[in-house]
């Protein structure tokens, strides 16, 4: 669900942010990598492959749900049912955009006091 909802949000970006999604993840890389002495090893090892592979602006297409999807599974215990779910999303993609436009605001005010 969560990189299903990641899929919609880099979809839209431009519905939700004034910075184009390129070059919001290049920033967010960049900071990332300028800290990574702060995350955990497991992190740490991921980080590479996450810039590598830019995975902030693969989430915007299907695919890139898809061979997310298909590494996770590899890296999870029985993550095996996850490979191929990107067709749930893509057959049910109206469903689930409304549910994350209901849970977009709903999520944004209860965070907007830690900001």
């Amino acid at each position: 669900m969560d990189m299903f909802y990641d899929h919609l949000l880099a979809k839209n970006w431009e519905a939700f942010h004034n910075e184009p999604l390129p070059a919001y993840a290049e920033r967010m890389y960049k900071l990332l990598l300028a800290h990574e002495h702060l995350m955990p090893e497991r992190t740490r090892r991921m980080l590479p492959y996450m810039v590598q592979g830019d995975w902030l602006n693969t989430y915007a297409t299907i695919d890139g749900v898809g061979r997310a999807l298909a590494g996770l599974a590899r890296r999870v215990p029985k993550g095996a049912p996850m490979i191929g779910a990107e067709r749930v999303l893509a057959e049910h993609l109206d469903l689930y955009t409304a549910e994350f436009n209901e849970f977009l605001p709903t999520i944004e005010q209860a965070v907007s006091p830690l900001r």
